[in-house]
């Protein structure tokens, strides 16, 4: 597994699964909304190694939380498992089609 796919697929995924773990309530899942969206604008300018790493893991943290807000707010005893394997679940199809559709144009 080269470079693109290891920051892009297993960066993202430990992300979702620390974002999963950690968020046990809806307003936790919002802080890691807001947290990723400012990482993300924040080394968004920043051309560096640094960003290429932490930009996946923003993008994971918003999306792990973005999904984990509504079921928390629905069932808020929602187990670590379920919590994890669903925000893993949305951030590894997401970033895949992301590298399909980005290897497709090259």
């Amino acid at each position: 597994m080269n470079g693109p796919y290891l920051i892009f697929m297993l960066v993202p995924c430990a992300a979702a699964i620390l974002v999963g773990w950690a968020a046990r309530h809806w307003t936790l899942a919002a802080a890691a909304v807001a947290g990723g969206l400012g990482l993300a604008f924040l080394f968004a300018s920043i051309g560096t190694v640094l960003t290429k790493i932490l930009f996946p893991v923003a993008t994971a943290s918003v999306l792990s939380g973005v999904v984990l807000i509504p079921l928390l707010l629905w069932r808020p005893s929602v187990s670590v498992w379920n919590r994890m394997m669903l925000s893993l679940g949305v951030v590894f199809v997401t970033h895949l089609a992301f590298l399909q559709y980005a290897m497709a144009g090259r």
